[in-house]
């Protein structure tokens, strides 16, 4: 079905969502799934599923969670580049900015950490530890993903 304006609620199990300019041209698009590897903490739970960033690839499941708490459109979507699991918010990640070696605090589960630049490309991985090396970074703006069994976790980082 095709609409023009505000979208009401009603998106679900498998949808695409296009949007064009006004003469009628694609500007983006995205077709989602609910089922592996999209994520399924959307799936009748009152949340939506938010685009990580707005500079991730919005055609990548792994870039979309359910970080809004209020759920939208019920209300809008977050206006900060953080996503903070209200149970987890005391995660550090530290120092901001950071030459070389940023240090990962206070998580008792097992995480996975990856670091991207600002345009969304995954520039280095690493899992459990408490230091990732970043001296090999270019200065500039990333984002840190820390990911646990329960919660994802997202920092601006500034690499001097």
């Amino acid at each position: 079905m095709n609409y023009l304006g505000e979208l009401g609620f009603g998106l679900g199990g498998s949808d695409s969502v296009r949007l064009y300019n006004s003469t009628g041209t694609l500007q983006d698009e995205v077709s989602y799934e609910s089922n592996t590897p999209w994520p399924s903490c959307a799936d009748e739970t009152g949340y939506t599923l938010e685009l990580i960033t707005p500079d991730l690839d919005n055609t990548l499941p792994e870039n979309w969670d359910c970080i809004n708490v209020n759920g939208s459109p019920n209300a809008i979507n977050s206006e900060s580049l953080n996503i903070e699991d209200y149970k987890n918010n005391s995660i550090l990640v530290y120092p901001n900015p950071v030459k070389s070696i940023l240090y990962i605090g206070q998580i008792n589960d097992q995480f996975d950490i990856d670091v991207y630049s600002i345009l969304g490309q995954k520039v280095t991985s690493s899992r459990a530890t408490n230091q990732l090396d970043l001296s090999r970074l270019e200065q500039g703006v990333y984002f840190v993903r820390i990911k646990t069994k329960t919660a994802t976790i997202i920092r601006k980082v500034v690499k001097h």
